[in-house]
């Protein structure tokens, strides 16, 4: 048999049969089909109020789960015990290389035990969208003493992390050197979280994408990222502060000049924002954000009929409306 490279829940529901529990184990499911499962994907709302911390315990004890590589998750009954199961030094599902767990009630424990040496040695792509997460956790994932040596991609959204949460990455160095993506959406942060990334090279060496939409980021926010001219500043490709009520026109105003020092932004979302055709107005000019290559503006005040002249002057800018 090849192994599956995705595996979503129609699969799943024709293998296990639900109880009140969770889901108890069907034999009718061959385990030289568990055996070569590569990517479970548990994300329909079917499984929102199905899959808990027994389905976990299943998955891992009843089936030989070898070939997993990759587990995303929706739902409200998993908290710090599915986390427990998943870290289990003879657990197959510490052996996956990528883990969502959204929508559920981790918190700051179950980071801790993420973080602990080896518990997920491989794991690379880490996503704990809408959990129960404090500042500690950016800690505990960001910190010089992280066990996830291997992180490419982060995301912490929708976790109240408080206003002053990253402040640490400005004087602290990480074992993260390979995170290429963060994203802290909707996480509480205030008018210093930019100015923290921007000084975060030593701690965040790689990172190349950054999401902070939700947050309090203001027009002179961006501006001064953009003047800092630091070396993350500089290699920046993508950039998402949408949803951000003190973003405006006036942005595009004060980044006339610093906006240059974006040469690597290819990507700036600014989604319902209070935006209105005079950003397209200042995006005439090619030291605006040299590289850009999309400028994600849906939902804003921007109308399509306004577009024809930075088509001309800039055909390569993709505008999303």
């Amino acid at each position: 048999m090849e192994p599956q490279q995705y595996w979503t829940h129609e699969g799943f529901l024709e293998g296990m049969g639900r109880e009140a529990a969770g889901f108890a184990v069907d034999e009718s499911w061959e385990l030289e089909h568990w055996a070569f499962v590569e990517d479970l994907r548990l994300c329909d709302p079917y499984f929102f109020y199905s899959v808990g911390n027994q389905t976990l315990r299943l998955l891992n004890d009843g089936r030989p789960l070898e070939a997993l590589r990759s587990l995303v998750i929706d739902s409200a009954l998993l908290d710090d015990s599915a986390v427990e199961i998943i870290t289990r030094p003879d657990s197959y599902l510490s052996r996956l290389m990528k883990l969502w767990v959204r929508w559920s009630e981790v918190t700051d424990d179950g980071v801790r035990m993420l973080c602990e040496p080896d518990a997920m040695p491989i794991l690379n792509d880490l996503n704990l969208r809408h959990n129960w997460l404090s500042s500690d956790s950016l800690r505990l994932l960001l910190g010089r003493g992280t066990g996830l040596c291997h992180l490419v991609r982060l995301c912490v959204a929708q976790n109240y992390l408080g206003p002053t949460a990253t402040e640490f990455l400005r004087h602290e160095d990480s074992a993260l050197v390979n995170l290429d993506a963060l994203n802290l959406g909707f996480c509480g942060l205030n008018h210093r979280a930019l100015m923290d990334l921007a000084h975060s090279d030593r701690a965040l060496p790689s990172l190349h994408r950054i999401g902070l939409a939700g947050n309090e980021t203001s027009d002179e926010d961006l501006a001064c990222f953009a003047a800092s001219g630091t070396p993350l500043v500089k290699r920046i490709t993508h950039l998402d502060v949408s949803d951000s009520p003190r973003v405006s026109d006036e942005m595009f105003d004060l980044l006339e000049g610093p906006g240059q020092n974006l040469t690597a932004l290819a990507r700036l979302s600014l989604r319902r924002n209070d935006l209105t055709d005079h950003v397209l107005r200042r995006m005439l000019f090619p030291d605006m954000f040299p590289a850009l290559r999309v400028l994600d503006l849906r939902g804003t005040q921007v109308r399509e009929s306004s577009l024809g002249e930075l088509n001309r002057h800039r055909p390569q800018v993709r505008v999303m409306l």
